[in-house]
């Protein structure tokens, strides 16, 4: 399709949408990749030419490069409307629609992988400063090098955390609570990755030969890998399984400076003996560069031992970054593996992308379970019974340690030290099960009416996400807050909550009855953070439940009163109201309201 015929195509689906009562209206841009992906890609350029497998194929196949995950839900949108208008105008059979549809539905998760899958390889190679075709110069990061190295000036840190939101589709993460500097040293002491890097680095000693490539010799190889029981010790020490965990740990070793290897042999180096005998910021620095080096380099060393020429497994390492925006439910290993296959195979056409991932895992194991195997040993990550993948504290800290320069991504006291401000951060940046436990943990260590009088301090200088939190958790509290809603009810922002909850507790009475303007204040705050390009399901229901036809009024109320986001949600309810006489009354309202 011509741009103008994409456009055109846009705007009949746009207007059958509005038409004909869909729950949401697609977003232009949405339907734009969709149709042009469907034109230049797949070669449809009349909706009557679809055919069963192109939305499958539409969506794993052509649209994850064109879009950034923040767009992730709007081209699916956009893919399920065009389907919906081809088959609700006749353009293809009924059948055939419900098919694309389903098939709509059961790529969707693959998808938004595939999108992922494209947004985190940049990203993590920002942080680790890695080269894209193999080691800097100098054969490593370097110790404390490691992150935010690639980004030299101005543009490039721009660069870094543009791509860094692409991927976490914020630049506000929910917060996170670690363990001190010394809990974390004493873990990382115990890594048993680590601990045999460094036995390898004492069994090297004061030195031993090596290959022009900087290897051990066959015969102290063999050596070294019976000594230190490298691997399965019911293989033979030349096995390929022994020699490779000795090739992983050999690399590690050199990387992280426990051993130095020069043109006459290698002898052990000075980190071998800082890590044993250093203090805490030394352990954690040489811990937060294994994990670089491992996640950066591992797959790697892998695939060059290999003479892989095909897979580009050097991104594996970047699923880091979806895992840690997962880090309470973590990822199932099976999801990660999608990730890494999405981008391993990325260059190859599909034939041959299918045969070259079967044949690595037929010999050399699933990528993500090896890598994230080797991340378990360093102690980065857990893999529980059912193969999901978490990460460790020591991992938290040091993604933490490497993406909090860039992104907001708040530390939370112990929940003794912790104000009613740090609660409602975690209320508007994390998930609601965040927020439980971190009310519970809270609660615990104060008395209610120190709980409750927090809470109302904070809710009185809060915005309207974070008043709706701090009443939520007040009214949880019960009669124990009741002498706090009372003086609540002279603080205007406040006093429609303070009404609620009293007539909660007490039954109606004239001095809690609700005003006009109460009702007008409680629309707007529930309803001034709604994302018109993220709609909620239930939001044109939830919309009829709360000005029914009779009650325009409210609308006249709401322009008036001092509330900063009045046009926003005027707007919004005339757009989305099921009632077209309540949706129109608002949106003349609306023009009354001033934009701010």
């Amino acid at each position: 399709m011509r741009h103008d015929e994409i456009a055109a195509a846009t705007d009949a689906v746009t207007r059958w949408a509005e038409r004909s009562g869909r729950r949401s209206v697609p977003a232009a841009d949405g339907l734009g990749v969709v149709l042009e992906a469907l034109s230049d890609d797949l070669g449809v350029t009349d909706l009557r030419d679809l055919t069963e497998g192109a939305a499958t194929e539409l969506l794993l196949d052509h649209c994850p490069e064109r879009v950034g995950t923040d767009r992730i839900d709007a081209v699916l949108d956009a893919a399920r409307a065009v389907v919906e208008y081809a088959a609700d105008t006749g353009l293809v059979p009924a059948t055939l629609g419900a098919k694309l549809r389903r098939e709509i539905d059961a790529a969707a998760d693959e998808f938004g992988d595939a999108v992922l899958a494209e947004e985190v390889a940049g990203a993590f190679h920002d942080l680790v400063g890695a080269e894209p075709d193999g080691r800097e110069a100098d054969g490593s990061a370097g110790p404390g090098e490691a992150g935010n190295s690639a980004g030299t000036g101005e543009d490039e840190d721009e660069d870094r955390v543009a791509d860094l939101v692409a991927v976490f589709g914020t630049d506000r993460l929910p917060p996170l609570r670690l363990p001190s500097e010394a809990e974390l040293a004493d873990e990382a002491r115990a890594s048993p990755r680590l601990a045999r890097v460094l036995a390898l680095a004492r069994w090297v000693g004061d030195g031993r030969p090596v290959t022009a490539e900087g290897d051990l010799e066959p015969a102290d190889a063999a050596a070294v890998v019976d000594e230190l029981a490298l691997g399965d010790p019911d293989l033979a020490p030349d096995s390929d399984a022994r020699v490779t965990e000795l090739a992983q740990l050999w690399e590690l070793a050199e990387a992280l400076g426990f051993v130095d290897v020069e043109d006459t042999g290698a002898v052990a180096g000075e980190v071998a003996d800082e890590w044993a005998d250093g203090d805490d910021e030394t352990v954690l620095l040489v811990w937060r560069q294994a994990l670089t080096e491992l996640s950066a380099w591992s797959m790697l060393t892998d695939a060059e031992r290999a003479a892989e020429i095909d897979l580009d497994l050097r991104p594996a390492g970047s699923t880091l970054l979806p895992l840690f925006a997962a880090r309470r439910d973590g990822l199932p290993l099976a999801r990660v593996s999608g990730m890494i296959r999405q981008m391993a195979v990325d260059d190859l056409p599909a034939g041959r992308a299918d045969e070259a991932w079967k044949d690595w895992v037929a010999v050399h194991g699933d990528p993500a379970r090896v890598l994230y195997g080797r991340l378990a040993d360093l102690g980065a990550v857990d893999i529980d019974d059912v193969d999901v993948v978490r990460l460790r504290p020591l991992g938290l800290s040091a993604l933490w340690t490497e993406l909090s320069d860039d992104l907001e991504i708040p530390l939370l006291p112990p929940p003794a030290e912790m104000s009613a401000e740090h609660l409602l951060t975690v209320g508007t940046a994390g998930t609601d099960d965040d927020l439980r436990d971190e009310w519970r943990g809270w609660r615990t260590v104060r008395d209610a009416d120190t709980a409750a009088r927090a809470l109302a301090d904070a809710a009185r200088d809060a915005g309207p996400d974070e008043r709706l939190i701090a009443t939520s958790l007040l009214r949880e509290l019960g009669e124990d807050a009741d002498a706090v809603w009372r003086e609540l009810l002279d603080e205007p922002a406040l006093r429609p909550y303070a009404r609620q909850a009293l007539t909660d507790l007490h039954g109606p009475a004239p001095e809690f009855e609700q005003d006009d303007e109460d009702l007008a204040w409680l629309l707007l705050d529930l309803y001034c953070a709604v994302d018109e390009e993220d709609l909620p399901d239930d939001l044109a229901g939830n919309l009829a439940e709360a000005v029914r036809p009779g009650e325009e009024s409210v609308f006249d109320t709401m322009w008036r009163l001092n509330h900063p986001h009045r046009h926003t949600v005027l707007t919004l309810i005339g757009r989305h109201h099921p009632d077209a006489d309540v949706a129109k009354a608002a949106r003349k309202a609306s023009f009354k309201a001033p934009n701010s």
